[in-house]
């Protein structure tokens, strides 16, 4: 009886730690989205972090939980700019997208070919994205067409380069404290 409250206690704790560390990182790629700092951007464009948050985040977790921190994340993020153009299509094709087909592949991505796969997904997911954005800037505007297609270029091509090569600085630490946590549920 003792081993199981002492179980219970160091469950209680990792779950703890797992959820601060989430909203740690979730509240650290907000707040890069909005500084720039030197040397982080292109053509004053920062990276996409909460699209790279999002994809490592549902290739690590359940179809369901991907979909439901996309329309989290696109409504937090639709508060702090304007709710139209929204973010919540792009974020949820994302989150649909990155989910693995197979079941191990959140343990994949160790080997130096594969965190490339996962870079290349992201710089076409952020394409993908930035493109929702310009089809909906499209609709919504009143100037030419041409104007705003160069500025989707700048914009898309930017934050994508940008986004896919900033990927390892948040892949590696939470793909790693997220197997050490299914490691340790495990036993």
């Amino acid at each position: 009886m003792r081993k199981d409250r002492r179980t219970q206690f160091i469950s209680f704790g990792q779950k703890f730690t797992d959820i601060l560390i989430i909203f740690s990182t979730l509240i650290l790629c907000f707040l890069l989205s909005l500084v720039r700092l030197p040397g982080m951007e292109i053509a004053n464009i920062t990276p996409n972090w909460l699209v790279i948050w999002l994809a490592i985040w549902s290739i690590n977790h359940s179809r369901l939980q991907g979909l439901v921190a996309a329309v989290c994340i696109a409504l937090v993020l639709d508060s702090l700019t304007s709710f139209y153009p929204t973010h919540i299509v792009g974020l949820v094709l994302v989150a649909w997208l990155t989910y693995p087909t197979k079941k191990n592949i959140g343990e994949e991505p160790k080997s130096p070919h594969s965190i490339i796969l996962l870079m290349l997904k992201i710089f076409f997911l952020v394409l993908l994205v930035e493109g929702i954005m310009f089809i909906q800037y499209l609709s919504l505007s009143n100037s030419f067409p041409a104007q705003l297609w160069v500025n989707y270029q700048t914009i898309g091509l930017s934050s994508a380069l940008l986004s896919s090569l900033w990927t390892p600085f948040l892949y590696y630490p939470l793909n790693s404290w997220w197997s050490k946590l299914g490691q340790y549920q495990k036993n």
